[in-house]
């Protein structure tokens, strides 16, 4: 899992280069880079001050032109800190919210404060929200934009070019991408600390997940079923989150890999233990809907049980994906105790 970052010509990094100092101090004092109009009196500090003394007065720029004679060698410098942060991704979203500071949050995604898809909403909700368009976003004024790799090419291109870095968060598939992804927004903010420290909660949390679903004696099977009768098989984050649950994924021994439909009628004759639902807008009278509530799934109670997590909860990886493993393990466990006591 990579993720893209592109940057603007102020954050291009000179190591490397030889690219004079007072070259530097130019781009620095002008706001712009050296051009091929200011090249012959950007080479030499002296001519750099003939150049502008008229403009700014001897008295600012005299102090500048020792600086300039003076200097022998550019020093590469670290890339800043994001001062403002902007998000236009409902992952990236509730990434900037665990690790950057409030302060520097200039705006999120206008789904992040949708507590239907976001975990994170009560918190999104105290910050600006913002869409994709890049006339929205250049009022904020910010150092750097988190997408995706879903982000319109147009808006990454334009901000590219007018020099403002943006980064395309992969999407997280498995446990393992969820990690990496935590950790690489927390070096490109800069707080690789804060990142680590969610992490190693995260490994510890599973880690005692895992305790607990060894103490099973059984590993039942479950199928996630989505409005419009989609589910998810193999190579998808929510096969991992039941495997991490201790759950079989039912649609992979159906031969399903990431996302696909499934009739309604397979799953009849092929019902699992747990029928995992993902309810959104669910009391909306769509035939997506009407599907995942169909009197035939109802029948097979007894057979199949149903669990509901809310979608949110699934839609990115990150290290809150814990969250909904235990919660998934929480669930079906009490189920099988309760059916055990009925059993004895």
């Amino acid at each position: 899992m990579q993720t893209i970052r592109n940057y603007g010509a102020h954050s291009a990094d000179r190591a490397g280069t030889d690219i004079p100092h007072h070259a530097c101090v130019w781009q620095a004092v002008f706001n712009r880079p050296v051009t091929g109009r200011d090249r012959d009196f950007s080479a030499t500090p002296m001519l750099a001050f003939r150049k502008y003394a008229s403009l700014l007065g001897a008295a600012v720029l005299i102090p500048l032109a020792i600086t300039f004679a003076g200097a022998t060698e550019c020093r590469a410098a670290e890339p800043p800190e994001p001062r403002r942060i902007v998000s236009i991704n409902l992952a990236a979203d509730e990434l900037v919210l665990q690790l950057a500071e409030a302060g520097n949050i200039a705006a999120l995604s206008h789904l992040a404060s949708d507590p239907r898809l976001s975990r994170l909403a009560d918190r999104a909700a105290a910050f600006p929200s913002t869409s994709t368009a890049v006339e929205e976003i250049l009022m904020l004024e910010p150092d750097i934009v988190f997408g995706s790799q879903y982000t319109p090419r147009i808006t990454a291109e334009l901000l590219e070019r007018l020099g403002i870095e943006f980064v395309a968060l992969p999407v997280a598939t498995n446990i393992d991408e969820c990690r990496e992804l935590v950790l690489s927004v927390a070096e490109i903010l800069g707080v690789q600390k804060r990142g680590e420290a969610l992490v190693a909660d995260m490994d510890r949390r599973f880690a005692e997940l895992q305790q607990r679903v060894a103490e099973r004696s059984i590993r039942p099977t479950a199928l996630s079923y989505l409005q419009g009768g989609y589910t998810q098989g193999a190579e998808s984050l929510l096969h991992h989150i039941m495997e991490a649950a201790g759950l079989r994924n039912h649609a992979e021994s159906l031969g399903i890999r990431g996302e696909a439909s499934l009739p309604l009628e397979k799953l009849i004759l092929s019902p699992p233990d747990f029928l995992i639902l993902l309810p959104f807008h669910d009391d909306d009278p769509t035939l997506g809907n009407m599907l995942v509530r169909h009197r035939a799934l109802r029948q097979l109670s007894g057979r199949m049980y149903r669990i509901e997590i809310p979608l949110a909860w699934t839609i990115n990886g990150n290290n809150l994906t814990v969250d909904t493993a235990e919660y998934l393990f929480e669930q079906t466990d009490a189920i099988l105790r309760e059916r055990e006591g009925e059993e004895q």
